[in-house]
């Protein structure tokens, strides 16, 4: 009887613990995988400071090159996630007309590296900028240059 008794309470013991284990993995988890939104803010606030600063201190392609960067990875997690859970129709049609300065942008200067297939695959979905646009804004007047520009299909030098 003895034997049964410890048995029984070594096995109701080590489902407690793998419960409790379970619960604690479950929350660290959660915690590592969420990014809580005044880091966001306060991270996104640093790498402005320091593009601010190389652009003060005149090292503009340093800061070309940075928020290039910054923006291929924001666009190569939107691809991510689109792959994983597309957005509803309401919210890709707000998500697109956002991206289309990024589509127009990359079509000016192309991305390059590991994300380029992901990024392009992305900005494809995306509609481009209207032909009879008014636009004035410096993407705008980038992808102007661009069209001016007849013997090349991008401004990259």
């Amino acid at each position: 009887m003895k034997t049964i008794t410890f048995i029984c309470s070594l096995t109701g013991a080590l489902l407690v613990g793998a419960g409790a284990g379970a619960w604690w993995s479950a929350r660290i988890l959660t915690r590592m995988h969420q990014a809580k939104p005044e880091l966001e803010a306060a991270f996104h606030a640093a790498e402005e400071a320091s593009w601010l600063a190389d652009l003060r201190m005149g090292r503009t392609q340093h800061a070309v090159q940075d928020i290039e960067l910054s923006m291929d990875a924001a666009t190569a997690a939107l691809a991510a996630s689109d792959g994983v859970l597309p957005p509803d129709t309401k919210t890709r049609s707000q998500r697109d007309r956002l991206l289309t300065s990024v589509k127009v942008y990359r079509q000016s200067y192309p991305v390059t590296g590991p994300a380029a297939a992901a990024i392009n695959g992305l900005l494809s979905t995306v509609p481009g900028r209207r032909p009879h646009s008014s636009c004035r804004g410096s993407v705008c007047q980038l992808d102007d240059l661009r069209l001016a520009n007849s013997q090349s299909s991008t401004n990259s030098p």
